[in-house]
Formats: C-alpha cells, sequence, structure tokens
C-alpha cells in the first residue's frame, strides 16, 4: 500500500496497470498473501523499482540474493 499511495495511485488503478483482481490487491496490502514472480515484476515495472525493493515490502527476505 505504501508503495501505491507514493505513487498517487487508487487500487482501481493500480489494478488496471497490472490487471488482476480487486480481492488479490487487497489481500496483498493486508499482508494475506504475496503477488507471485509475474505480479512482483509488474509492481516493479509500475513503481520503477528493484525486484528487491518489492520483495522487501512483501515481506519476502532476500539476504544473499545479488541485486542485478
Amino acid at each position: 500500500r505504501l508503495l501505491r499511495e507514493q505513487n498517487q495511485l487508487t487500487q482501481y488503478q493500480l489494478r488496471q496497470l497490472i490487471g488482476v483482481s480487486e480481492r488479490r490487491l487487497s489481500d496483498w496490502e493486508n499482508g494475506k498473501a504475496k503477488p507471485n514472480l509475474e505480479n512482483a515484476v509488474a509492481l516493479a515495472r509500475v513503481y520503477r523499482v528493484s525486484l528487491n525493493v518489492i520483495c522487501q515490502y512483501c515481506g519476502i527476505d532476500v539476504a544473499g540474493v545479488p541485486d542485478d
């Protein structure tokens, strides 16, 4: 949610950009689920950040994984 709000996007706008359902996005933002790799890549593109940043926001441990 933080990245979405920092980018001044509504949930509706983000869902349209990456093609996910309202429920799926809500589950990600509430910590009930994590995006799959394809959706994580889509989020990284929308927010113009690395996959490591997306993983960190999703609570996925990326310690020891190279950034490139």
